[in-house]
């Protein structure tokens, strides 16, 4: 699971192999694997403004740590 964009019902299809899928919407809600992330965000009236992405163990870069402190 690698999304790198939300994705786009319209415009997007899910990718024929659920490991390659790089659309957040259609991959596997995590918490529950029969359902995909946008069926949870469809079902709970939930938007995504937006996300980022971190590999386990990777460092928040100083200048994210920065923002962060100052909201």
């Amino acid at each position: 699971m690698k999304p790198t964009r939300l994705g786009d019902k319209a415009r997007d299809e899910p990718a024929a192999d659920k490991d390659d899928e790089t659309c957040l919407i259609y991959q596997e809600y995590l918490a529950d694997p029969s359902y995909t992330v946008g069926e949870v965000l469809e079902a709970n009236q939930l938007e995504v403004v937006d996300f980022q992405r971190f590999e386990c163990g990777e460092k928040v870069k100083a200048e994210d740590e920065n923002v962060r402190a100052t909201n």
